[in-house]
């Protein structure tokens, strides 16, 4: 047997092989790739709380998402606040309540991935207006009183059965508060049937405005067995009332003790001097007497009671 032959005829396709991978490699370069970073999924939502301007440190803001709390943190010196790490979507950003201000206390923010979203939350100090409006130092109720500042009109509120009324959460600063009147009301501007006072508003105080009017008053008591009834209608009419046509309005129904009270000071002549019947629409089972011929003249207040009784 040619051993040499035999070692040649094992060796060869071995060697081939070694050649094949040799000029393989050679021949190709392998070129350099640079690690590809992953996109990211979360994004964050950054604030800031201003007090009138100024920010507000320390104040609690809350993070929610459906509903559901997500997280809570509170505001640094500078008033910024922060919350990273956030999935896509819609969160609901809400502050805690700030003493003697007034703002947008929740806010609605979107985030996206890999992005930073903005709230921020512009809040200013207020004050209160209240006062009573008054007809011979009877408190006038459902009287309209105006307010605004030196754009804008800012609201309307009408006068309680005592007739005060009250404006809160008010910008501070000058405002105007007026009724619709054509009887005089002493320390008040007058300009037409506008009647109104100027004041000033303080941060957290209360600016006071009432008016102190003249005019004519019907005012009264209904009792039902000697004990003040409330919630009977009280009627005063320019004569016979036909279903209540020719009566003054809008009527007045009793108070918790029975009192009622009519006033002039309204736009027109709402209850002018004159000759009035006075009655109570009384329910069935209760008899209240009638009084015809009721004077109310220029200027005056006038009582009238009814003592009713329940059979």
């Amino acid at each position: 047997m040619d051993v040499g032959r035999l070692a040649m005829e094992r060796w060869l396709p071995l060697s081939l092989l070694l050649f094949a991978l040799f000029v393989q490699a050679c021949s190709t370069e392998t070129a350099p790739t640079d690690p590809v970073e992953p996109a990211p999924v979360t994004g964050e939502i950054r604030g800031l709380v201003t007090g009138d301007g100024a920010p507000s440190s320390g104040v609690t803001v809350t993070l929610s998402r459906n509903g559901s709390e997500v997280a809570t943190v509170l505001t640094t010196g500078n008033g910024e606040f922060g919350f990273t790490g956030l999935g896509a979507g819609t969160y609901a950003v809400a502050i805690s309540e700030i003493a003697g201000m007034i703002c947008s206390r929740r806010l609605t923010a979107t985030v996206v991935a890999g992005e930073e979203t903005e709230v921020s939350f512009a809040c200013i100090t207020v004050g209160t207006v209240e006062g009573r409006v008054t007809v011979n130092g009877v408190g006038a109720a459902g009287i309209l009183v105006a307010m605004r500042n030196a754009t804008r009109h800012l609201g309307t509120k009408p006068t309680a059965k005592d007739g005060t009324y009250r404006f809160t959460n008010v910008s501070t600063g000058a405002k105007t508060v007026w009724i619709i009147t054509e009887e005089p009301c002493p320390g008040t501007q007058q300009e037409n049937t506008r009647r109104q006072i100027e004041v000033t508003v303080s941060a957290g105080g209360v600016a006071v405005a009432d008016f102190s009017c003249t005019g004519q008053v019907v005012t009264g008591r209904v009792t039902v067995n000697g004990i003040g009834e409330p919630g009977l209608t009280v009627l005063v009419c320019y004569g016979s009332p036909v279903w209540d046509y020719g009566c003054v309005a809008p009527y007045q129904a009793t108070d918790s003790e029975g009192h009622f009270a009519y006033t002039s000071v309204h736009a027109g002549s709402y209850l002018p001097p004159q000759d009035y019947l006075v009655f109570v629409e009384s329910p069935f089972g209760m008899s209240c007497p009638e009084r015809p011929n009721v004077p109310v003249p220029a200027g005056a207040a006038v009582t009238v009671d009814f003592p009713c009784v329940r059979s």
